[in-house]
């Protein structure tokens, strides 16, 4: 079974905002997506980039809420993002990056060959607390991978989003909780396409608590 999503990203600076003393824009952009009913929104800040200036900028830089590229992710169906598209198009256009692709359902595909012409990338949006028998599921999908011969594997965690039940969860530093979101991404070659990798792995994808999708691509 291929069951199409749309995965939208936003790219913009954390410093935006509206007018000297207003909210970052990007907390805006939160609101609205989950206004128009998107099911769920992660949003991360680089560690380093550059500004909007064109000057390299890390977590230790002078004023570096000012500075540092923030992306927004979620992942819904065609129509609700075609809603969404058109209030980003009319909010600080010039001030932002914005694009989306299909993505498809990684927790309803059978075979990455269904989809699957080259490369593609797994990504597994999840909450810390997630776990399978008292284990972190990122860590012990990580292994599962990493058992198949799948090496280009990450886990980031975010700055702020929320899932299915609409609460909205920021991590905080020095924060004890663990309700954080966090992204694992995946590189999937042609050369695993016939080895059962979504099979081996769908266990781990159906106790995360956010979407996983498979987005296609060519390799160079």
């Amino acid at each position: 079974m291929v069951h199409q999503l749309r995965y939208l990203e936003i790219r913009m600076f954390e410093g935006e905002r509206k007018g000297w003393f207003g909210a970052p824009w990007y907390q805006q952009f939160v609101k609205d997506l989950w206004e128009a009913g998107i099911p769920g929104v992660t949003v991360t800040r680089a560690e380093s980039g550059l500004d909007r200036r064109g000057n390299v900028q890390n977590i230790h830089s002078e004023y570096v809420s000012d500075n540092l590229p923030i992306l927004i992710e979620c992942v819904a169906a065609h129509d609700e993002v075609v809603v969404i598209t058109h209030r980003i198009q009319a909010l600080v256009p010039k001030r932002l990056e914005a694009w989306t692709t299909t993505a498809y359902d990684a927790k309803l595909l059978e075979r990455t060959v269904d989809i699957m012409s080259d490369y593609a990338i797994l990504k597994v949006y999840m909450k810390e607390s997630d776990q399978v028998k008292g284990e972190p599921l990122a860590l012990l999908l990580m292994n599962r991978l990493s058992e198949m011969g799948i090496n280009w594997v990450n886990v980031t965690t975010a700055l702020e989003g929320y899932g299915k039940d609409q609460v909205l969860r920021r991590n905080h530093n020095f924060s004890l909780t663990n309700q954080a979101p966090i992204v694992l991404e995946a590189v999937l070659s042609k050369e695993l396409q016939h080895q059962g990798v979504l099979t081996a792995i769908k266990p781990f994808l159906e106790k995360a608590s956010g979407p996983a999708i498979l987005i296609e691509g060519q390799s160079l």
